[in-house]
């Protein structure tokens, strides 16, 4: 079963608290790269949308940067901007109207 965008975001700050507490950075990497990918699923599935075309873009490439992060500090800093603006598009999109989890 997918997991909608609203749990991918929750997971994601539930690990950057974690990991902000006990480390692990390999494990960090590890655990939040599936997240990643299963957000840019349903990024990517509303990038149509006319009204949301350049925040998708933006997103996209905050992805992309957390994808390449150096290390982990880079890694905490990309994670804490991309889980707050996955969640103001997905409050954007709940305002619009617009469905932005999978079925």
């Amino acid at each position: 079963m997918s997991r909608t965008l609203a749990t991918i975001i929750e997971e994601i700050q539930l690990l950057t608290e974690e990991f902000y507490t006990n480390g692990a950075e390999a494990q960090a990497f590890q655990r939040v790269v599936p997240l990643l990918d299963e957000a840019q699923e349903i990024l990517h599935a509303l990038h149509h949308e006319p009204s949301l075309t350049n925040y998708y873009e933006w997103l996209h490439n905050i992805l992309l940067l957390l994808q390449d992060a150096l290390d982990f500090d880079d890694w905490i800093k990309i994670t804490d901007l991309i889980s707050f603006e996955l969640r103001e598009f997905f409050l954007t999109c709940h305002s619009r109207g617009i469905l932005c989890d999978p079925e």
